[in-house]
């Protein structure tokens, strides 16, 4: 955005009248028969220029140049916008899926409390061995989904970072409902 302002800037120096100077000076030594001789010599130039703008030429340039200021400037919003939009979607994934661990979390202990009922009906003859296998089965596979939840969480909490600019271990951890 800078580079283009100063493009435009640029592009608009050509609408006011230009300034050229320049300084000299030399100095001569000869020396003729035992004689010295010096001379010096100094010189100032200056010189002005201005490009009359019959056909509107320069006007255009100046006016092409502030457009793309105008439009880089919009293109910076855009993505500012567009980095916020992916910051917001992916912190609330994240909290989404926090709140899908916590779930799992509560879902494993009210199935592991199970277990542990179907374990006694089956010490004591009431239940099959299927009836305990199967409830083990479902244990594990919440065990499983709640690894799984936790990884995908800390996949979205990188992005995140990511998005931020900052480490993952510089941002503010969430707690992960263990």
């Amino acid at each position: 955005l800078d580079q283009a302002r100063a493009l435009a800037r640029k592009a608009g120096a050509d609408m006011v009248p230009q300034l050229s100077g320049e300084v000299g000076g030399s100095s001569t030594r000869s020396r003729i028969n035992s004689q010295t001789d010096s001379a010096q010599d100094y010189s100032l130039g200056l010189a002005a220029s201005y490009e009359v703008d019959l056909w509107g030429r320069v006007r255009s340039i100046s006016e092409a140049a502030e457009l793309d200021a105008q439009a880089s400037a919009e293109y910076l919003q855009t993505a500012a916008l567009t980095l916020s939009a992916q910051v917001a979607t992916t912190w609330f994934q994240l909290l989404d899926q926090r709140g899908q661990i916590e779930i799992l979390k509560q879902q494993q202990h009210t199935y592991e409390q199970a277990l542990e009922l179907i374990s006694l009906q089956f010490r004591t003859g009431q239940i099959g061995i299927a009836d305990l296998l199967q409830q083990r089965q479902v244990v594990e596979s919440r065990r499983g989904e709640r690894a799984l939840a936790t990884g995908r969480a800390q996949v979205l909490q990188n992005q995140l970072a990511v998005l931020l600019g900052v480490a993952p271990d510089q941002l503010p951890q969430i707690p992960a409902g263990d």
